[in-house]
């Protein structure tokens, strides 16, 4: 620029120091003087354009850096923008202030990692139950070290050592909760593959399924799903076996439960009989005389299903199934005045709803049927 501006100095010095008139200057002087100041007006131009480009690119410049370092130069005098106005920072400036940003950030970050070991080692110690030698090296810890990143390095190594160490050593209440856990687990699982291998007709594994489950667990379910199996593999004399070997589980619903299922396989007389065994062992087996009266029924015995079923009206004379069993039975065997009375009875005091309904509509139509049968007795009277 200054170049260009000398230039024109002595184009002009010249022109005044000539003592010659403008007019009397050749044609050729004039065609190169005339070029000369054309090329000098475009350098000047273009001089003038790239300074005015240059001037508010670094202006632009300045009012973001500014902008983004607001808050900190604000905080670092005291005082708003409207009062700083535009602060610029030099570069050791910027760099010494993101220096300690970044160490403040990793001090907090150090700090919380810190927390968070010593809560889990916290847990730890009072999950073990040993826990003699970690105050100690939680004192080794706190001497030692450089620093806090390398005494929390050091804390989380003494974390997981101890927990290598100890992991067998739970307490006796954890460890009894996990094992009777672990004991369910393994039981229900024995159940489902004896269930899967029985309906596979794989009767054999399903029996040998169940006698493991029994040695973990005896339960009524399982010992009946092992009569359930045993009948199924054709041997009804085992189920005796089965019972003898089980007695803790044994009862007079146990025992109604494998006689039905044993009558509805086919072995009703083994069914009969195992109910026949246990008839005086236990008091007030009503279960055992319903069992026997539904046995009865699908031989089409009906008389003894008859007395099966009183039987057990007697012994539980609140038991809506049992009662409606007998009035059934009555029906069949055509003692019509009894049925209406037991179906009556039924329909007032029933919780089931379809024994309800069911009792009700066999009434409406026995008492039908018996207002017509004393009607023609009036009538041949």
């Amino acid at each position: 620029m200054s170049a260009i501006l000398n230039s024109l100095k002595r184009l002009r010095t010249n022109s005044a120091g000539s003592l010659l008139p403008l007019l009397w200057i050749s044609k050729t002087a004039k065609k190169q003087s005339s070029s000369i100041s054309t090329l000098l007006l475009i350098l000047l131009a273009v001089s003038l354009t790239v300074f005015a480009m240059t001037f508010f690119i670094d202006s632009g410049q300045g009012n973001y850096n500014n902008l983004i370092l607001n808050k900190i130069v604000s905080a670092d005098t005291g005082r708003s923008g409207a009062d700083t106005g535009r602060v610029y920072l030099s570069e050791e400036e910027l760099l010494e202030r993101i220096n300690e940003a970044v160490d403040k950030a990793l001090a907090e970050r150090d700090a919380e990692l810190s927390r968070k070991l010593n809560g889990i080692r916290d847990v730890n110690v009072r999950r073990l139950s040993v826990i003699e030698a970690l105050p100690a090296q939680a004192g080794e810890q706190a001497s030692g070290g450089d620093s806090l990143r390398a005494e929390v390095q050091t804390a989380k190594a003494s974390v997981q050592k101890t927990e290598y160490e100890h992991f067998n050593a739970a307490p006796p209440e954890a460890d009894s909760h996990k094992k009777k856990t672990d004991s369910k687990v393994h039981y229900n699982a024995l159940l489902g593959m004896s269930d899967r291998a029985f309906e596979k007709g794989n009767y054999q594994k399903s029996a040998e399924n169940l006698t493991k489950a029994l040695q973990m667990r005896e339960t009524k379910m399982s010992v009946l799903k092992l009569v359930r199996v045993k009948l199924a593999m054709g041997k009804p004399e085992e189920v005796n076996r089965v019972l003898e070997a089980y007695p803790d589980t044994v009862d007079d619903k146990l025992i109604a439960s494998a006689a039905s299922y044993a009558g509805s396989v086919g072995y009703n007389a083994y069914a009969l009989n195992l109910i026949d065994s246990y008839a005086g062992v236990f008091s007030g087996s009503s279960a055992l005389y319903y069992s026997a009266g539904q046995i009865y029924e699908d031989l089409k015995n009906y008389p003894m299903a008859e007395s099966a079923y009183s039987e057990a009206v007697r012994l539980s004379p609140f038991d809506s199934y049992y009662k409606y069993a007998y009035a059934r039975i009555l029906d069949i065997n055509e003692k019509h005045e009894d049925a209406l009375k037991e179906y009556s009875d039924i329909s007032e005091s029933a919780s089931d709803k379809t024994i309800l309904i069911q009792s009700r509509k066999r009434a409406e139509i026995l008492e039908a049927y018996l207002t017509g049968i004393r009607a023609r007795n009036d009538e041949n009277f």
